[in-house]
């Protein structure tokens, strides 16, 4: 008698593939595989992350309620899918990703699949999603929130994490009723 074989470690259900496919594609309309991975990473660690700053207030940690929080901001620059949001007309490739079968959306939809398949590329919550050639402006490093550093880059998309906190040196002062001369405790060397 043979016994089925276990279904293989899912990190995305269908729904969350095509919504992180679609909000990774409306970050960047003319990325590769390796850039919406890395932006569904991304989507996928904050979830993981349990960091109330990435979901609205009450909400459950889900791809959707990450992608559509508004605790912070527009967290994803593409996703406005409320007629009644001023930004509505930006997110028109978001809304219509699904009707999209250019190459950009195709790897899009390759890049959510090889993510639920295998799990996250990187382990960074803060990125910034730009077309080949570009490089982040100080205005977008700054919209990332205060004290980030670049941690790395997949393709065309620049990882960022919060920078350690900054050390201080404090060095304990003693004055000494001693004369003039070398420290005490400096070896002295003979010529």
């Amino acid at each position: 008698m043979q016994h089925p074989q276990p279904q293989a470690l899912r990190h995305l259900t269908q729904d969350d593939i095509n919504e992180a496919a679609a909000v990774a594609y409306s970050e960047n309309v003319r990325g590769t595989v390796q850039d919406y991975e890395a932006v569904i990473s991304a989507i996928l660690n904050r979830v993981r992350s349990g960091d109330r700053q990435f979901v609205d207030d009450g909400q459950q940690f889900t791809v959707r309620n990450v992608t559509h929080s508004k605790a912070h901001g527009d967290q994803f620059q593409g996703v406005h899918d409320d007629p009644k949001d001023p930004l509505y007309d930006k997110g028109r490739n978001y809304r219509e990703f699904g009707s999209n079968h250019g190459q950009a959306a195709e790897n899009a939809r390759i890049a959510a699949e090889n993510i639920a398949a295998h799990g996250p590329t990187h382990n960074r919550t803060f990125f910034i999603a730009l077309e080949e050639g570009q490089r982040p402006t100080e205005r977008e490093r700054r919209n990332l929130g205060h004290n980030m550093q670049r941690v790395g880059q997949m393709g065309n998309v620049y990882l960022y994490a919060p920078a350690p906190p900054a050390r201080r040196h404090q060095v304990a002062r003693h004055q000494h009723d001693r004369p003039a001369g070398p420290h005490p405790h400096t070896p002295q060397h003979r010529r």
